[in-house]
């Protein structure tokens, strides 16, 4: 079954497509009704436009969610109720993004150019990447980061777009078109690659810190060999946790690199943590929660079995999916029992649900392929 997963995932990307759909043949497990003992209720919802088949994350700042379409449109939304602040329209498509912080708001279009755009949503400038780009790029303060799928990280000052250093490694002569993120932690830039290598830059020069395996690839195949740091790293106090497709899930010493604990899990999107547990969907939508500390199986739930969840996003009291039905589920921390659903337009959640504070509120940012915006918090 996994050889015919990856099969299906490879010949995806061979033909210039990202992961979606595929040709997996098992059926997604029918949803029963349940008790709602999370009490969460839709705020708003709004609309952008579709992503096709792109991964396009929202972005939270200053208050307010932005997001884009695959056909250039990119919004500011007001948090609290949806409104839209402004919205514009690029001449070409966009590959990735939305990339923000408190001054900046940057995508990629299909070309491979970077656009940085202010607040109020005028282009501060932009600059070729010389390759495609499929990750949100990100936002560090006076850098703006892009990394390309031939397995080069540029950086750019934020206010001018001079570059200001380039770093490139070969890629894997396969890899998985996902949604590769990047993540900035004590002056370093943080980033999983393909081959299951995961590294840190130093965002002043692009200097190597360190660098870690993950996952080691293995198998008498390039397909088999297949081993790519999927989604975003996620950084705790002193750790980072990251987790592979057809590898592992683990946490990693932010100051060196060095493995605290590491597990065998494969998974398509990646990985999420609270002050206890981290949280993974393998590759079949089995949701797994290990020990933060040592890496210890804490729970594993199949109830939402080849539903082909997203990434997790920590929500009070519970960790959340979005799904291919355009589902939202949320999981109890402590034992995985689902204890909220709530339905979006029906298609599918591809990109990980951005937790966020509204009025000081937990809530929780969902963007479908079909381009709907829903906003979840507590009723």
């Amino acid at each position: 079954m996994i050889r015919r997963l990856l099969l299906s995932l490879v010949a995806l990307q061979l033909a210039g497509c990202s992961i979606f759909e595929s040709d997996d043949p098992r059926k997604p497990t029918e949803l029963t009704p349940i008790t709602q003992e999370l009490k969460v209720r839709q705020i708003w919802s709004s609309s952008i436009g579709s992503s096709e088949r792109v991964y396009l994350s929202p972005a939270f700042s200053n208050g307010d969610v932005f997001v884009a379409a695959a056909d250039g449109s990119l919004a500011r939304l007001a948090g609290a109720t949806g409104a839209q602040v402004w919205r514009i329209k690029l001449d070409s498509g966009i590959s990735a993004g939305v990339g923000a912080d408190a001054q900046s708001i940057a995508v990629v279009d299909n070309a491979g150019e970077l656009f940085v755009l202010d607040q109020q949503g005028v282009i501060r400038w932009h600059a070729p990447t010389g390759g495609e780009v499929l990750g949100a790029p990100g936002v560090f303060g006076n850098s703006v980061l892009a990394r390309t799928t031939d397995g080069r990280i540029l950086a750019y000052d934020a206010t001018t777009g001079a570059r200001r250093w380039l770093y490139s490694r070969v890629a894997q002569p396969l890899v998985i078109r996902g949604n590769p993120g990047l993540v900035s932690s004590g002056g370093n830039v943080l980033a999983g690659l393909s081959g299951g290598k995961f590294i840190a830059l130093s965002l002043n020069n692009g200097g190597l810190r360190w660098e870690t395996a993950v996952a080691v690839p293995k198998g008498a195949t390039e397909l088999e060999r297949v081993s790519d740091v999927m989604g975003t790293p996620v950084i705790g106090p002193r750790d980072v946790c990251v987790a592979t497709f057809q590898g592992r899930v683990g946490c990693f010493y932010l100051d060196n690199g060095q493995p605290i604990w590491t597990r065998d899990v494969s998974t398509p999107t990646g990985v999420a943590i609270d002050v206890s547990y981290a949280y993974v969907s393998n590759e079949d939508s089995v949701v797994q929660a290990y020990s933060r500390v040592s890496g210890s199986s804490i729970w594993k739930d199949d109830k939402l079995l080849y539903r082909q969840l997203t990434a997790p996003a920590i929500y009070p009291g519970a960790v959340a999916f979005g799904d291919i039905g355009g589902f939202v589920h949320w999981m109890a921390r402590e034992d995985g029992k689902l204890v909220a659903r709530a339905s979006t337009d029906d298609s599918p959640i591809r990109v990980t649900p951005l937790a966020i504070e509204i009025a000081g509120k937990p809530a929780l940012v969902v963007q479908t392929q079909h381009g709907g915006v829903y906003v979840f918090g507590p009723e």
